[in-house]
């Protein structure tokens, strides 16, 4: 027994060795040790060679393989998402069979990002536009340093879009210039924005406005495109704001000028670099004597602005001329009770910056304030100018005649107190249907023959002065031809009315003393509206050159 033990464990040992010398040895291969994938979705495949089970472990989230784990050989596909980065992905994936290690490594390009604008610059008139563009992107894409002039309706997207930007109005001269961005990823894209300076406009009613030594506002009315502002260049010359916007009225308000000479001054309107000077010119002082019954320039001239509404009536006896007379006009016949008289500055023609008095030029600049007038009345324009303390009249118009006097004709002269009088010799031009010429001479003669009172339908008015103003008027071609007549106008003027408040026409055929014609004018002190200081002069109307008929060339003086 104690031989057989040994002899057991001998064999035992034996055999156990041939077991461990018999075990297999296992084996683990890889077809590619590298996988490179594009940046989109991908897929590629790697063969495992192996005699035992194996592992696959370290598998980055992004891609997936067929199988993880196996046994002996197999083919194994990977697929991988796209690759959101701008930059290389990489992973090491291991491999594992018993003691055997392999690796294979992957690879996924970095995203190419597109970026793309359809243009490269937009530009926007002034008054402001909306244009659009278009964004060609695969990546998500944001717009910043946007200008405060622009609106855009989107400024973050992905992918393509249509981009809608708004430009607003440019209320400046100088053109508007900036530079968008637009950035997906790292890539980036400039856009150039340009909008046009605004073209300023600045119109204004009026080149010119005439005071008065005593008056009140007068308006002008400003036209523009942008703010603009005021300057006054004198300090008696007073303007209601100093800015304004687009469309406003500006009123200016002159002091009294209490000096014996006139004056004038400019308002200064600017828009921008444009810039509109209104010339403001404004009378001296009148200076008025004490004595009762007196016509003079301050109390009786003619006002532009005034309208009146004086009554025609049935003619009537003028009666006496004398001191203290008391004229009774208190039954009066209307024939018309809505007859109306406007008096008005000439227009202007601002190719020559000059008022136009019928068929005569002046100078705006050197013209003295308030001296040029049109009295319209009954379809008729009357021209005047006040000139060396007389009221000067060039002629009048219609649809029918055109009249010049030259020299001009004496119609009143300031002042002038009872028992004045005057008598200048006269000759006039005109022009009858557009085609025949005809010339007149004769004397105008003017006595102020009475003073007193008057009495109308509604009461009695005192402190009254009487003028009476004889016209000549003859034939100036055939002088020898009996066609003589005398037009005679008395006027009755009440002290604190500007106008006439009775006016009597006669016109009388000197060969046979018959009447052509007599009417009489009744102006009710009640219906003066001029008399509301509050009511602000008309404007200026304002022609081109080429309006004026050719027809009245010859008409055309040069003062």
């Amino acid at each position: 027994m104690r031989k057989i033990l040994p002899l057991l464990l001998i064999l035992i040992f034996v055999l156990g060795c041939s077991s461990d010398d018999e075990k297999k040895e296992i084996t683990l291969g890889l077809s590619v040790d590298i996988l490179s994938f594009s940046a989109n979705e991908d897929e590629k495949s790697f063969a495992i060679s192996s005699n035992d089970s194996w592992v696959i472990s370290n598998i980055p989230d992004w891609c997936t393989f067929s199988t993880q784990q196996g046994q002996s050989s197999a083919k194994i596909t990977v697929k991988v998402s796209a690759n959101p980065n701008e930059s290389e992905r990489k992973a090491v994936v291991t491999i594992k069979a018993g003691d055997k290690v392999k690796e294979i490594t992957l690879k996924q390009n970095p995203k190419n990002v597109s970026l793309t604008l359809s243009v490269g610059e937009i530009s926007f008139v002034a008054d402001g536009e909306e244009k659009t563009f278009d964004i060609q992107s695969n990546e998500l894409w944001t717009i910043s340093e946007i200008p405060v002039w622009c609106t855009l309706d989107a400024t973050e997207g992905s992918d393509n879009k249509t981009i809608k930007i708004t430009a607003n109005p440019n209320l400046d001269e100088t053109v508007k210039e900036a530079v968008i961005t637009v950035k997906a990823g790292s890539k980036s894209q400039q856009l150039k924005l340009k909008q046009e300076g605004m073209v300023y406009a600045l119109i204004v009613s009026s080149p010119v406005l005439e005071f008065y030594s005593k008056d009140g506002s007068k308006m002008i009315n400003i036209e523009s495109n942008t703010s603009w502002e005021v300057v006054s260049g004198a300090s008696w010359c007073i303007v209601n704001k100093q800015e304004g916007t687009l469309d406003e009225p500006l009123v200016i308000y002159p002091l009294d000028n209490e000096s014996q000479s006139n004056r004038s001054t400019e308002v200064t309107i600017s828009a921008g670099s444009v810039s509109i000077k209104i010339l403001i010119k404004q009378s001296k002082k009148i200076p008025v004597t004490n004595e009762s019954y007196q016509f003079n320039l301050l109390d009786n001239g003619f006002r532009t602005g005034d309208e009146l509404i004086k009554k025609q009536v049935e003619y009537v006896n003028p009666g006496p001329a004398g001191e203290n007379v008391v004229w009774d006009f208190s039954k009066l016949n209307i024939i018309n009770d809505n007859y109306t008289v406007s008096y008005s500055l000439p227009p202007i023609e601002l190719q020559s910056n000059s008022y136009i008095l019928g068929r005569t030029y002046f100078d705006i600049a050197t013209t003295e304030p308030n001296s040029l007038i049109v009295c319209t009345e009954h379809n008729t324009m009357y021209y005047f100018q006040v000139k060396n303390n007389q009221l000067q009249a060039y002629g009048h118009e219609n649809p029918v005649v055109v009249l010049d006097y030259n020299p001009r004709m004496i119609s009143a002269q300031y002042p002038t107190y009872y028992n004045n009088s005057y008598k200048y010799n006269y000759k006039s031009s005109h022009l009858y249907s557009g085609t025949v010429w005809g010339y007149n001479q004769g004397y105008m003669e003017m006595k102020a023959d009475g003073y007193g009172s008057v009495k109308f339908p509604d009461g009695i008015v005192n402190n009254v002065i009487r003028t009476k103003n004889s016209q000549l008027i003859s034939d100036g071609i055939s002088p020898s031809i009996d066609s003589d007549k005398v037009m005679t106008i008395y006027r009755w003027y009440a002290k604190g009315y500007r106008y006439p408040i009775f006016e009597v026409y006669e016109n009388v055929n000197l060969i046979d003393n018959s009447v052509i014609f007599s009417t009489a004018f009744y102006y009710p002190p009640k219906d003066h509206t001029y008399m509301n200081t509050n009511k602000k002069s008309t404007s200026i109307p304002l022609i081109d050159y080429k309006e004026i008929n050719k027809k009245y060339e010859k008409l055309k003086f040069k003062h």
